[in-house]
C-alpha cells in the first residue's frame, strides 16, 4: 500500500481559519480531494463565501456575512477514530 494512501487512511486533513481572534471555523477534505466545512447547525457545504467549490482552503473566499476569518489559516492532520 502506497505510504500516502496508508497515512491519509489513519488521518483526516483539516484546515483552521480564525475570525478576529473570537470565532473559529474548520475545513476538511474529503475523499474526493475537495474540501467541505459546516456553518454551525446548519448543513455540510462545499462552496466558499463566494460561491466557489473549495479546491484550496488557503485560498477560499473566508468572509461570511457574520464572520471574516481573515487571521490566517493553519493545515492540520487529525488522527481518524
Amino acid at each position: 500500500m502506497d505510504s500516502v494512501i496508508a497515512f491519509t487512511m489513519k488521518y483526516y486533513e483539516v484546515y483552521l481559519v480564525i475570525s478576529n481572534g473570537i470565532d473559529y471555523h474548520w475545513y476538511r477534505r474529503n475523499s474526493g480531494g475537495m474540501w467541505s466545512h459546516k456553518p454551525g447547525t446548519d448543513v455540510v457545504k462545499y462552496l466558499d463565501a463566494s460561491g466557489n467549490i473549495i479546491k484550496n482552503p488557503a485560498k477560499a473566499n473566508h468572509n461570511y456575512p457574520d464572520y471574516q476569518y481573515n487571521d490566517g489559516g493553519i493545515l492540520l492532520w487529525v488522527k481518524r477514530h
